[in-house]
């Protein structure tokens, strides 16, 4: 993956303040002959952009000539059209995986649905790397299966943030073994 977009040439900005569509239709915009895209919709008015910098300049300005605060910084573009290139890569290599199908519900990021079956998770794996992740479906659908809280793995700030955003959920972030322990309890 690191080699699908050139050290320095790629960018992310966290944009606030617009709705989804409107920050679609800026980057379809912004691109010209560069790539950038949503790669992540957290909430209704907060998305993550990403791709080839002077692409996501360019938006950036766009959302922010429309009243949006748009935060950006250097990053690797994951979960957008520039990792088309190593989904194809990866793909020969999650064809060969033998999957069975999973004893837990299993959510997609690709698409916030539960897979029907084994090669649609193979899809949804492949799909995960130049798609955006879609946390208002996902955060729905676990919802509708009767989640009410959320652990959050590692420094999950921001993400037990979106899932507040996203429903009535309980988050825990789990960052240590002693955090670990009263996530137990």
């Amino acid at each position: 993956m690191a080699d699908a977009v050139a050290a320095g040439h790629g960018a992310v900005a966290l944009v606030r303040g617009l709705d989804a569509a409107e920050v679609d239709a800026i980057c379809e915009e912004a691109q010209k002959n560069d790539c950038v895209s949503v790669s992540a919709y957290h909430s209704p008015k907060s998305v993550m952009i990403g791709g080839n910098r002077k692409a996501v300049d360019r938006a950036s300005e766009l959302c922010k000539s429309k009243g949006a605060k748009a935060l950006q910084r250097d990053g690797f573009p994951a979960n957008t059209l520039l990792m088309k290139p190593a989904a194809e890569e990866f793909a020969k290599a999650v064809e060969q995986l033998e999957l069975k199908a999973p004893k837990v519900t299993l959510v997609c990021n690709a698409t916030g649905a539960v897979p029907p079956d084994v090669d649609a998770i193979r899809q949804n794996l492949i799909a995960s790397l130049y798609m955006p992740i879609r946390w208002p479906q996902y955060m729905k659908t676990f919802a509708d299966q009767g989640v009410r809280r959320v652990l959050v793995l590692g420094e999950g700030s921001t993400l037990a943030h979106t899932a507040k955003q996203n429903g009535d959920f309980t988050t825990v972030v789990v960052k240590d073994v002693a955090s670990r322990d009263q996530a137990a309890k």
